[in-house]
């Protein structure tokens, strides 16, 4: 419910440059939202201003414990070009970074992996493709792939409190297409 700016454009510091938001409008009344709405709506102005008022060290933590900035490993299994979070942006380029511009670059597994973090209580999963391996008359087990934890990216609370306003932007925001009839469904749109 914490309120937050959310004007048309968003000023990006030490530059003459905007970021508007998609629709050209702003996120709410008096140019302010909140932050469920702002996800809700895909609100770049509100998310350019958090980005800068929590600072680079702040945001480069948070993205590398949901897995940017290092290749992620599976038992062998899979291997994909890291993720990444810019370690040195300036004013204007933390606030783009924010909003997943400027040097942000990720791939399908990252995203599967943060979406699945969200919602496994926080716990970002080293992903794996084999479950286990049989022997040639397919009873026998010659090997398990147990689960491994690389990081607890955010509480569980936090998770819990994501996972309901990532529901509010498939029942009520830009991820409506997602919806599926009689299945509760916690997304993101961009």
């Amino acid at each position: 419910d914490s309120v937050v700016p959310g004007p048309a454009e968003y000023d990006l510091p030490q530059s003459e440059r905007v970021i508007p938001n998609h629709n050209g409008r702003a996120c709410g009344e008096n140019n302010e939202t909140t932050i469920t709405n702002a996800l809700r709506i895909s609100c770049n102005t509100a998310f350019a201003y958090l980005g800068n008022e929590l600072g680079l060290d702040v945001m480069l933590d948070q993205a590398e414990k949901f897995g940017f900035n290092s290749i992620p490993l599976a038992n062998g299994d899979i291997r994909s070009v890291p993720s990444n979070f810019p370690t040195d942006a300036d004013a204007p380029q933390l606030a783009q970074s924010a909003i997943g511009q400027f040097e942000v670059r990720t791939n399908p597994l990252q995203i599967a992996m943060v979406s699945a973090a969200i919602a496994n209580r926080g716990q970002l999963m080293n992903p794996y493709l084999v479950d286990e391996l049989r022997g040639p008359d397919l009873v026998r087990v010659l090997e398990v792939t147990e689960p491994e934890v690389v990081s607890q990216a955010v509480s569980a609370e936090t998770a819990r409190q994501l996972t309901e306003m990532m529901v509010e932007v498939v029942d009520n925001g830009t991820g409506t297409p997602a919806q599926i009839s009689g299945v509760q469904v916690a997304g993101k749109t961009g």
